[in-house]
């Protein structure tokens, strides 16, 4: 039991890191953006408190992002961005789910802040394909069903 007690933690910490996002086994599209090195650094979110996320360069168009919590565990993602109608989404790949989680991203322009809102964990909806998904998340974007607004988190620069 006391060896499954952290594992349970870690599980635990990160739904609650992300909420419920949808989860996906497509990305929105491909990593093609550029890595904005305003955004490698350490994070930390009011909303998180016992997280915290170092951002490093994985590729030129990829980030690897370690989550680590309060209680010790460790999470491993691949980020990079997708632009779908001049918005901004958050392909986050997880090493341990081998999933994708999608998020809308907001970056604050001078690099010390930005918003993720994940997408709602209940599209009606599994795609096959980015290209289908893609197309799901363009017609449905502007929607605030879409979203899963509860579970947004701002994200600042740790110092």
């Amino acid at each position: 039991m006391k060896k499954i007690l952290p594992v349970i933690l870690v599980a635990f910490s990160s739904l609650l890191l992300f909420g419920c996002p949808y989860e996906s086994q497509v990305p929105v599209g491909k990593p093609e953006i550029p890595v904005d090195k305003r955004f490698v650094g350490n994070w930390r979110s009011d909303d998180e408190s016992y997280n915290q996320y170092i951002v490093s360069v994985k590729s030129p168009v990829e980030y690897a992002i370690l989550q680590k919590n309060s209680v010790g565990g460790v999470s491993k993602f691949t980020g990079y961005l997708s632009d779908v109608k001049n918005a901004m989404f958050m392909n986050l790949y997880s090493d341990s789910t081998k999933s994708y989680y999608i998020y809308r991203i907001n970056f604050d322009a001078g690099g010390e802040k930005f918003t993720l809102m994940p997408v709602a964990e209940d599209l009606p909806e599994h795609f096959g394909s980015s290209e289908a998904l893609r197309s799901y998340v363009e017609k449905h974007m502007n929607l605030q069903s879409f979203y899963n607004a509860a579970d947004k988190s701002d994200f600042y620069k740790a110092q």
